[in-house]
């Protein structure tokens, strides 16, 4: 993501929530209230979730939110803002990885969204559903059918609402309407402004249509596979998040409702052996107040919250838990921050004979305000749309005898046979960071969709209410960067494109010492630059995966319940099993809607 400081300073203007049922503080909770459903965490799931229940005004929710309310920040309202990134701020939970092997030693940054909508209030906005296959993967891991693609595509309809851009560009030839919702919550919509690289990326697909198919629509289930318009959740101009979305005024109305910002739980208590139904937070001066669900606690707090909340209230593994200082064990569930998966970005940059990139806006300061100030007014204009605006989804050559070597060593890692191994991003601009001095660039990131390695997040024994350690593993698998290094290839190939001559200037990262002068790949060179560019995707996942009901293995049911618990339900991207070969946001949506019919009916 880009680090510019000219933009971010722009972007945190606060403005204190002042509507019915969303508070700043417990102190301003009312005292005298009792809650059905306790949700910790109000991103993504906590959102849905909290929504969809109180449709029932006989269902009263209280949701727990550690950041602040998204409205009146900027950084998470401004489309154009999700190139920027947010570590360091205070909607950020920044955390950091422990020294990664695989990338040479080097920590890197792995963000998750510190406030009201969670990540969705803070991520890049591609909507990408997943394949098929990996949702019909989901139903045969947990042994429910009901997680399959099926069912699940009836969500998506469910919750997706299509929205022209506000802009009003004509988009028509640019996604598939027939498989898009038109009445639900979110809003999903398209770029809404052109750039100089739509058309160089566009022509390229039809010069190399065999490598980079154009695909009209790649969340259609029946096409998964091609190059394509990004979709985003964005609506009349306005970056989309769970909170905008969900938690509307009309919601936050609702009387059984009632949302707390800036209270982080730190552990989950039971009044008797065997039965979670207590949050607990921790005030500012150390003391802990204590609320209480008559039915169940959801918690939703993210794929690394969970987790450390969880190993803070003692459970999870028996080994690590009797090592934290101040903490007894609860329940001994051996998965507990196991497994965890990230996606992998290999940025491969060019300068380019050009100005018109969203670099423009770091090095030209009157500009930014400028377009700031259209969004502040008409919500139009380029700050109205994020960035990418095309992306591909491809599987690995099989073809070719080296892919072939390696599928047959270590097995596809993909979930079926037209389920993407690799994404391609293209970028009107440089997303490794630059100065306000510093060029005009375009880029293609390549993603690794289906990594192999598993790491873990665990507590530090002497301060387990501090900075989880989080450990991905990143390319501990040879296969991993194995793909990675044939998206290089590919990204090579596509920028080979007549539609780039002329065009592409120097390379700028990614491919040092990589192609020399006769066009010949060094390999060497190829691995060592995945291994010391390589940044994280964001895309945290599976540290409490779901199982089949009665399992010793995994940490969830199918129904989402924690194993061997009372009343304590997860419900977010740390129940998924497997990397998805999508965006992560949409994941979170469908489960989440599933789970409150799960919820609904076994309460009705």
């Amino acid at each position: 993501m880009l680090r510019l400081a000219a933009l971010v300073s722009l972007s945190l203007t606060l403005v204190s929530p002042s509507f019915a049922a969303l508070y700043n503080s417990l102190a301003e909770l009312p005292t005298n209230k009792t809650y059905d459903f306790v949700v910790v965490g109000g991103g993504t799931g906590g959102s849905v979730v909290a929504t969809r229940l109180t449709e029932n005004s006989n269902t009263s929710v209280l949701v727990l939110e550690a950041g602040p309310s998204n409205r009146g920040i900027l950084n998470a309202t401004v489309p154009f803002y999700g190139f920027y990134i947010t570590t360091g701020t205070e909607i950020d939970w920044n955390y950091t990885t422990t020294a990664q092997p695989g990338f040479g030693g080097r920590s890197v940054i792995s963000r998750a969204g510190h406030v009201l909508g969670g990540s969705s209030s803070v991520n890049g906005m591609i909507w990408v559903r997943g394949s098929v296959a990996d949702w019909n993967h989901l139903a045969n891991v947990s042994g429910d059918p009901g997680w399959g693609w099926d069912n699940i595509y009836t969500y998506y309809k469910k919750l997706e609402q299509y929205t022209p851009p506000s802009t009003g560009k004509d988009v028509s030839g640019e996604y598939d309407p027939s498989v898009h919702g038109t009445s639900g919550p979110l809003g999903i919509s398209m770029p809404g402004v052109t750039e100089d690289t739509d058309a160089r990326v566009i022509n390229t697909t039809k010069e190399f249509p065999d490598e980079f198919p154009f695909v009209l629509d790649y969340n259609n289930p029946d096409t998964p596979i091609g190059m394509g318009w990004v979709q985003n959740t964005i609506r009349d101009g306005t970056r989309a998040s769970a909170a905008y979305a969900y938690l509307t005024d009309s919601v936050l109305a609702r009387s059984n409702l009632d949302v707390v910002v800036n209270t982080r739980v730190t552990k989950l208590t039971g009044s008797t052996n065997g039965t979670i139904d207590t949050a607990q937070v921790t005030n500012a001066d150390g003391s802990v107040t204590s609320l209480k669900a008559s039915k169940e606690i959801i918690l939703s707090a993210g794929t690394i919250s969970d987790t450390r909340i969880l190993l803070n209230s003692g459970i999870g593994p028996a080994s690590q838990i009797q090592n934290l200082k101040g903490v007894e064990l609860v329940k001994d569930i051996p998965d507990v921050g196991q497994n965890l998966a990230d996606h992998m970005i290999m940025p491969i940059i060019w300068r380019v004979n050009s100005t018109n990139t969203i670099d423009y806006y770091a090095q030209h300061p009157e500009a930014a305000q400028a377009a700031l100030e259209q969004w502040q007014t008409n919500k139009t204009g380029r700050f109205a749309s994020g960035e990418p605006f095309q992306a591909g989804f491809f599987r690995l050559n099989e073809s070719d005898p080296e892919v072939q070597s390696m599928i047959q060593k270590y097995g596809d890692p993909a979930t079926g046979p037209d389920s993407p191994h690799i994404e391609m991003v293209a970028l009107n601009g440089n997303p490794s960071g630059v100065s306000a001095a510093g060029g005009y660039y375009f880029a293609l990131a390549c993603v690794n969709l289906v990594p192999y390695s598993r790491g873990n997040v665990t507590l530090n024994p002497s301060d387990p209410l501090g900075q989880p350690l989080v450990n991905p593993n990143y390319y501990d698998h040879p296969m991993d960067i194995f793909i990675v290094s044939q998206c290089m290839r590919m990204a090579i190939k596509f920028a080979s494109g007549s539609a780039f001559k002329g065009y592409l200037e120097d390379n700028y990262v990614g491919l040092e010492g990589v192609i020399d002068s006769n066009g010949n790949i060094n390999e060497d060179a190829l691995y060592a630059n995945a291994r010391n560019i390589t940044v994280a995707g964001d895309h945290q996942i599976a540290t409490n995966i779901i199982s089949p009901k009665g399992a010793s293995t995994g940490v969830v049911d199918p129904d989402l319940k924690v194993k061997g618990i009372n009343g304590l339900r997860i419900v977010d991207l740390s129940i998924f099993p497997h990397t998805p070969a999508s965006h992560t946001e949409s994941i979170v949506y469908a489960i989440s809607e599933r789970a409150s019919d799960l919820i609904k009916q076994e309460y009705a």
